[in-house]
């Protein structure tokens, strides 16, 4: 029974990373898009794997999971959202920059898995990092509710304390209960992150509409559809 939950929680983390990823880049938000279709590809490398044993599948998953831990979430998704809170627009070139440098920073913990001096150090970073992002959703959460989107900011208050203790059951403190392979542990950060990507794309399109009124002539088309300002 906990398999049959696992894999439902994974199937459900695919359609969102795919659903909201599609969504995103309706807005022209490509820094979001992809990172929720990465989700996508990260769940469904796992579920082959889970389902038939394809251990190229693991070795791709785990790559992305290190990409969204460390860089995904923590930064590019971070620049993606601030089309919202702070009117920043990257340029294509920066977009493009964002994703390989964190593909690089994810190989290289990858890399680091087989150095045993080097991988002692991996849970702190993504502790910290998962802690980065944690101080962004506060704010984000604070700009809703100051935007009357109390629903939504309570939304993300719940992401952003269900993904620190996630960030915490990862690498520091296993679930008590749980089997060999971590079953529990995994259903629930499928399930987190699941909700985490639907939440941040109403919470987004929330104070999207909210803070349109304040660009004068762009108000009548999305805030990320507008280049008022590029920023390599």
């Amino acid at each position: 029974m906990n398999a049959i939950f696992l894999l439902l929680a994974d199937v459900l983390l695919i359609l969102a990373g795919v659903i909201y990823g599609v969504k995103f880049l309706r807005k022209r938000n490509y820094l979001c898009g992809i990172e929720w279709f990465i989700m996508a590809l990260s769940g469904s490398h796992f579920l082959l794997w889970a389902l038939f044993g394809w251990e190229s599948g693991y070795s791709v998953a785990h790559f992305f999971d290190a990409f969204s831990r460390s860089f995904g979430f923590p930064v590019v998704a971070v620049a993606g959202m601030m089309a919202v809170t702070h009117n920043y627009q990257p340029s294509r070139l920066a977009d493009v920059l964002y994703f390989l440098l964190g593909f690089a920073g994810a190989a290289a913990l990858v890399a680091a898995d087989h150095a045993p001096a080097l991988a002692v150090y991996k849970p702190p970073f993504y502790l910290l990092m998962g802690l980065v992002f944690l101080v962004f959703l506060a704010y984000f959460a604070w700009r809703l509710q100051k935007a009357g989107e109390t629903l939504h900011a309570m939304g993300t208050a719940v992401v952003a304390l269900s993904g620190l203790a996630i960030a915490v059951l990862y690498d520091y403190v296993p679930l008590p209960g749980d089997d060999a392979d971590r079953t529990l542990f995994y259903t629930a950060a499928l399930f987190t992150w699941t909700f985490m990507m639907a939440e941040l794309y109403y919470g987004y399109s929330a104070l999207e509409r909210a803070t349109q009124p304040r660009f004068g002539v762009y108000s009548s088309e999305p805030i990320a559809n507008t280049r008022v300002r590029r920023h390599a």
